[in-house]
């Protein structure tokens, strides 16, 4: 690469890390087979959808709304795991408890 002084200016290369798979797996959500047509039988009079705390219109429209979308409903639940509770950390506290406070706005 020649600059517009006329000098050849310096070039660099930065090459790709080297990325496995197998760091990064616990961060990974993996999908269902959903090829099979198993379909899902709903229950519209399930205690989701019938609360007292709903009035009838809003049980209505819920019920309207889930029929609706029925053709995307997952088979065999929620496809992804449920989410980790607590923290994993790397850093090295020699044994030591982690010190509890209160959470506060900064």
């Amino acid at each position: 690469m020649i600059s517009a002084t006329g000098e050849e200016a310096a070039e660099f290369e930065s090459s790709a890390n080297e990325i496995d798979l197998a760091d990064y797996a616990h961060e990974l959500a993996f999908l269902p087979d959903l090829t099979d047509s198993a379909l899902t039988v709903l229950d519209y009079a399930s205690k989701n959808v019938v609360c007292t705390a709903h009035t009838e219109s809003q049980r209505a429209k819920l019920v309207e709304m889930l029929k609706k979308q029925e053709g995307i409903m997952i088979a065999s639940g929620n496809a992804l795991p449920p989410p980790a509770y607590g923290a994993i950390c790397d850093i090295d506290v020699q044994g030591h408890t982690p010190i509890k406070q209160r959470a506060r706005r900064v």
